[in-house]
């Protein structure tokens, strides 16, 4: 379900304005994506997090979601601290990997709610998401 989702998401990126942002971003989620379908990542793997975890806040605060894109860009550097700070008790559950894949699933609707709400606004700018009202009872 997940790879379809991260499809989804970057057929949606490359379709739109195929500005070099988009296309970053997509590789950067593909990354840790690859965390998230490893069977075995040690921790140092999980500096792959890194372009996502600049990328992403920035892609959010361009379409106006600057407070998500903070939220985002501060939660997988928790789990790491977390992580090596409990390593005897988190490292046997695998606080890394659980975390890095609920963060992957946020940031999947995240993006998809933001790229949709700023087409929606795209759209309503340029007028043509505006209703037409029918011409009921009045004469041509």
């Amino acid at each position: 379900m997940m790879t379809l989702a991260l499809l989804a998401l970057g057929m949606r990126l490359s379709r739109g304005d195929g500005n070099r942002l988009n296309l970053a971003v997509g590789f950067a989620v593909a990354c840790t994506a690859m965390l998230v379908v490893s069977p075995v990542a040690r921790g140092h793997y999980f500096l792959l997090l890194a372009p996502a975890v600049l990328l992403v806040p920035l892609w959010l605060d361009r379409r106006g979601w600057r407070r998500t894109g903070k939220v985002m860009a501060a939660i997988p550097p928790i789990f790491s601290i977390l992580h090596y700070a409990l390593l005897p008790y988190a490292g046997r559950i695998g606080l890394l990997g659980l975390g890095t894949t609920a963060w992957l699933m946020a940031v999947l609707v995240v993006m998809a709610r933001a790229d949709q709400s700023s087409r929606q606004v795209t759209d309503w700018q340029a007028g043509s998401s505006l209703p037409s009202t029918p011409l009921v009872g009045k004469a041509a």
